[in-house]
């Protein structure tokens, strides 16, 4: 009796749901403006105001959450290429795009609708942004393994009498490993890397610098680093075309050895293509500080191109004129492979059923840096209206392109990093990070905020800059500082690790502390257990022994000059000085223009 009134009981909540479903469609679509038609064309719009746009053509008011909250959902990037469609195909395609639902209010004939973000929406973009990351973590940890390991093989004895052999011709991954197997400056370069990528893992894969100070490497490591430093600084004045110091300069008890992993934020994942996961540096004094040599998977098209770049170097030819030749091939690499990747996805998704993904368009976007407006001229011949996510991407630029719809979508698609989906005539394309790019936005009242002080003041202050450091993360910082050029100028010191460890350990400290900080300063043993965990990071990021610097003696100071800004500086025994710049010396802020006197 029970499992028949289960069933029973569930056969009703079936019916109850059909019917309020059925209802809620029926009094939908008794709004009949939303069979009117509108013609858009939006260009990185943000969501809010592409559907003020939308409202205007179409006399429907739609509009975005308008709770202070949600103000994520109003500064969405999309653009869109849109012709004679109507408002309700117009709201569904959106809300698919973006996994948003529509609401309904007011009053018959004058209905408001709004978009916004439910429970379950939240849910599956936390969950997609989880494993991206994880998604990250294990991308990064096989491919720095995969590093080491091929550099080890590389240089093992056995590969090197095969290479010479083979004599390298015509063959990069034999020219590479004749590169770092025989090449002086390559055999330090390759000895470095291939012995520290490995426990370089967990701090790449967070997407943090390995530093290593020269004095916890080995003798036959320091050896491989000077000899590296000298490269480097060799490299770099003939790149500054000079020519009376070849010798690297640095004071090596003050020197770290510097693994940096590409960043980890959005959009930079289009690097790992080709094999570029970072690259090794010396922090210091001299040149070698100042330039580091890129760290390449072996085999891989970028290993190729620094190969290449070595050789022509050894030629004698012109240093500048080759890194910037390279440069070149390794953005057409890219594109390369982002063709060839859109040639193997179309290959694998089903024959189209809609005869308009098999019509012939071609496109010629001139450097358009916008996926639906590269796109413009399928809506024009193929009658298919484009949705996309507009994430700012400047490196990345829409080629000329001809064939059937479907496959002109699917490589515009390749190109910015993304993946789409048709439906109804309107083909939808969304971001593959779409989930890591939500995260990392920043509201556009934050930037306005930050941009006008900082051109109001001529730049900003060190408490200002903390503020800054705490509020938001990392990908956020990044950007909103590349969001307004001042921001950029001003606040240059939260980009590296060891300047943005710095600059949060001032903004942990009391009042009173930082009172003391700026006059005498404050002993490294008196400080309480957070100010030291908080000042432990910047001991990580400049590569200081916590056990060398947590002694008797040991200060930490705060000096500031109008002429050179503020620098933190690290004081511990026996005669060790480290300084880091946080603020460079702040302009003024431009007068005032002068009133012009009248009808005197």
């Amino acid at each position: 009796m029970y499992r028949a009134l289960s069933v029973a009981f569930i056969a009703s909540l079936l019916v109850i749901c059909a019917s309020v479903s059925s209802a809620a469609e029926t009094e939908r679509q008794q709004d009949l403006r939303l069979s009117k038609t509108i013609t858009l064309s939006e260009t990185h719009a943000l969501l809010d105001d592409l559907l003020k746009k939308a409202s205007e053509e179409s006399g429907v008011t739609m509009r975005a959450d308008q709770e202070t909250k949600a103000w994520k959902i109003r500064e969405l990037p999309v653009s869109v290429e849109v012709k004679d469609a109507t408002v309700q195909e117009f709201q569904a395609q959106l809300a698919r795009l973006l996994d948003l639902r529509w609401a309904r209010s007011g009053r018959e004939g004058e209905w408001v609708y709004t978009i916004w973000q439910d429970r379950n929406s939240r849910d599956r973009e936390a969950r997609e942004l989880q494993s991206k990351q994880d998604e990250q973590l294990e991308k990064v940890t096989a491919q720095w393994q995969e590093i080491a390991d091929g550099l080890k093989a590389l240089m093992s004895p056995h590969d090197k009498t095969s290479q010479e052999q083979a004599g390298g011709k015509n063959d990069p991954e034999q020219d590479f490993g004749k590169f770092v197997s025989q090449d002086p400056f390559g055999k330090a370069y390759g000895s470095l890397v291939s012995a520290l990528a490995s426990s370089a893992v967990p701090s790449v894969a967070a997407g943090e610098p390995f530093r290593v100070p020269y004095n916890q490497l080995t003798p036959a490591q320091q050896s491989s680093l000077q000899f590296f430093a000298t490269g480097m600084n060799y490299f770099h004045s003939k790149l500054g075309n000079k020519t009376d110091s070849t010798a690297f300069d640095g004071d090596w008890s003050k020197t770290s050895l510097v693994m940096r992993p590409m960043p980890s934020g959005p959009g930079h994942a289009v690097m790992d293509q080709i094999g570029f996961a970072g690259t090794l540096e010396v922090s210091g004094v001299g040149a070698g500080g100042r330039m580091g040599f890129p760290i390449v998977t072996p085999g891989s098209p970028m290993a190729a191109l620094i190969t290449k770049a070595v050789n022509r170097f050894a030629q004698g030819e012109d240093p500048r004129t080759v890194v910037q030749q390279i440069g070149t091939e390794i953005g057409e690499a890219v594109q390369t492979i982002n063709r060839e990747t859109a040639a193997r996805e179309l290959a694998e998704t089903p024959a189209p059923t809609d005869p308009r993904l098999l019509t012939e368009v071609e496109i010629d976007p001139k450097d358009i840096s916008d996926a639906a407006a590269a796109l413009k001229p399928v809506v024009e011949k193929a009658h298919i209206d484009i949705y996309a996510e507009a994430w700012n991407q400047p490196d990345r630029k829409a080629a000329k392109d001809k064939g059937t719809a479907k496959k002109v979508i699917a490589g515009v698609s390749s190109t910015f990093g993304m993946t789409w989906d048709y439906s109804a005539g309107a083909a939808r394309l969304k971001a593959d990070d779409w989930a890591q790019r939500r995260a990392a936005m920043v509201a556009q009242a934050d930037k306005k905020y930050w941009a006008d002080l900082a051109k109001k003041n001529g730049g900003l202050n060190l408490e200002e800059l903390a503020q800054i450091a705490q509020s938001y993360s990392q990908e956020q910082l990044m950007g909103l500082l590349m969001s307004d050029q001042t921001l950029s100028a001003s606040g240059w010191a939260l980009v590296t690790t060891e300047r943005r460890s710095a600059v949060l350990f001032y903004g942990s400290l009391p009042e009173s502390q930082i009172e003391r900080l700026r006059s005498t300063g404050l002993s490294a043993l008196g400080l309480s257990p957070q100010e030291r965990s908080s000042l432990d990071a910047v001991l990580i990021a400049r590569g200081i022994s916590a056990r060398d610097f947590f002694v008797p003696g040991a200060l930490v100071k705060l000096l500031e000059a109008p002429d050179t800004g503020t620098k933190l500086v690290l004081s511990y025994p026996p005669d060790k000085t480290q300084e880091i710049d946080l603020t460079r010396p702040v302009k003024a802020p431009p007068a005032p223009p002068e009133q012009e006197t009248r009808g005197q």
